[in-house]
């Protein structure tokens, strides 16, 4: 067993266009990101906590989606949407990051100039959109399977690219063609 295994509990974005292409983003963004797009409300905790309670309490929750933001530290940096819902940030406990804003990560990863070329390319479209939450579902840090991974399927997006690309080219792809195919991604969201 994973002894660095760590629970968060998060409200996945239910399937959506808006989750197809914010899905999309993050793997072309980071091909080892783990988890859907989603917004985390509780955690890290060491093992599984019974979210039925938690899942109760989000359920039917109306968030909205707009403006783009980037935390910093020493090793890594993060480019996200903020997500606007004050009854699922008085929710929220996450003693690890006690002051972030309630949010759905589009990258978390090392590339300092990849983060900022990302946040650029997301402002200049300042993506705007609503979802209803569902459920809270565990998701677990460290290492293990790549779900995202294998719920990507190109065809999924050939309302939203020309040449979607194929599982191998993502895992290929330098960082300039991975901003490309989220910029004509992004192209899809409105202006707002």
């Amino acid at each position: 067993m994973n002894t660095m295994r760590k629970v968060f509990y998060s409200v996945v974005l239910p399937r959506s266009r808006e989750r197809t292409i914010i899905d999309a983003i993050r793997l072309f963004a980071r091909p080892a990101t783990r988890h859907p797009a989603h917004v985390t409300i509780g955690g890290p905790y060491p093992d599984y906590i019974d979210p039925r309670q938690l899942s109760a309490a989000v359920r039917g929750l109306h968030a909205l989606v707009q403006g783009v933001d980037e935390f910093k530290n020493k090793d890594k940096v993060a480019v996200f949407l903020r997500v606007h819902s004050p009854a699922m940030q008085a929710l929220k406990h996450t003693p690890d990051y006690p002051d972030s804003p309630t949010h759905l990560s589009l990258y978390d990863g090392e590339s300092v100039g990849f983060a900022g070329r990302l946040k650029e390319l997301m402002q200049s479209r300042n993506p705007r959109f609503e979802f209803v939450a569902k459920d809270v579902e565990p998701m677990v840090s460290g290492n293990g399977e790549f779900p995202l991974r294998a719920l990507y399927e190109p065809d999924d997006l050939k309302d939203f690219m020309h040449t979607p690309p194929s599982s191998a080219e993502v895992d290929s792809a330098d960082e300039t063609t991975r901003l490309r195919w989220i910029e004509e991604l992004v192209s899809h969201f409105a202006a707002s």
